[in-house]
């Protein structure tokens, strides 16, 4: 939130000061500044922390179920729980894109994450983008995880993140994320991850990247289905809780629905998997930004 604001007001007070004095002129673009002025505001109050660099961008299959199911065996949950690297066996390419978010395509966000499986560790590449000419956020990150026996699993991921706004400059700062989670039983998985767990700071030292502490549960109810509960909660705003469940009818087919509180939002999506070939559709509800559609598409090796 303080990045935002710090940047946006700053921003905003010179393109209104040049407005004022190049009225005259007519040298301002004033619909650009109110674009900005919007797409700021949606990024500080349509999320949990929504701040800077807050993980909004995620692949469509993770969206689709709440963001709950993050401690599943899953390549997609790489951006929020660092150990899920550990336990993939396949190289695997994944890209996804939000085109639109709150019917405001210059909050349109993509990614990609990339796993390659070695010994004794695998090794994911990741990369986000968020936001348009006038304010953009990049996210890199590099990721290393080990299974141990199968039973426990160990991450982490240090992440490059670099914020620059039109008009005011930009800066980078570095990241550590760490996780772990554990298989209890057959049926059950539970996990917790720390992102930015060294409180990194950027645009000055008074500005803290959001550091964020998740946990949660993974139950398997039947051999195609299974519920997911977790909660996120920035240091500096309200829990997050979130539960989704992911359903397959059909080998191809991966049906998922999901709700969360701080914002409530109402979340559902599918996948279909083809060979080697996933592609995944999300869209999630937000009772007073509206809809907000997600796609992607995975590749396995």
């Amino acid at each position: 939130m303080i990045v935002l604001l710090k940047c946006s007001g700053k921003f905003l007070k010179g393109n209104i000061t040049t407005f004022v004095n190049s009225y005259k002129h007519r040298r301002i673009n004033l619909r650009k500044l109110i674009v900005l002025s919007i797409c700021l505001m949606c990024l500080c109050f349509g999320g949990t922390a929504s701040a800077g660099f807050d993980r909004t961008a995620q692949p469509a299959s993770l969206q689709g179920s709440a963001q709950a199911s993050i401690f599943a065996e899953d390549s997609e949950s790489i951006l929020l729980n660092p150990s899920a690297v550990a336990s993939l066996n396949d190289y695997r390419l994944s890209v996804f894109y939000t085109p639109s978010p709150f019917a405001l395509p210059q909050l349109s966000n993509y990614g990609l994450v990339a796993v390659y499986p070695g010994d004794p560790v695998n090794v994911a590449l990741s990369a986000t983008t968020i936001g348009f000419s006038l304010y953009r956020e990049i996210s890199a990150a590099a990721t290393v995880g080990r299974s141990f026996e199968g039973v426990f699993s160990a991450g982490i991921s240090v992440n490059v993140d670099h914020v620059a706004v039109a008009r005011y400059g930009s800066a980078t700062a570095l990241g550590i994320d760490i996780a772990a989670a554990a298989q209890l039983s057959d049926g059950v998985r539970w996990g917790f991850s720390l992102l930015n767990v060294n409180r990194p700071r950027i645009v000055g030292a008074a500005d803290q990247v959001p550091a964020l502490y998740i946990t949660g549960v993974t139950v398997r109810l039947m051999p195609t289905a299974e519920i997911s509960f977790s909660l996120i909660k920035d240091i500096l705003y309200p829990a997050s809780i979130r539960t989704g469940v992911d359903f397959c009818p059909i080998d191809i087919l991966q049906l998922r629905v999901g709700i969360s509180t701080e914002p409530s939002r109402y979340c559902a999506g599918f996948g279909v998997r083809v060979s080697s070939v996933s592609f995944d559709y999300a869209v999630i509800t937000h009772q007073e930004l509206g809809l907000t559609h997600s796609l992607g598409v995975s590749l396995t090796f």
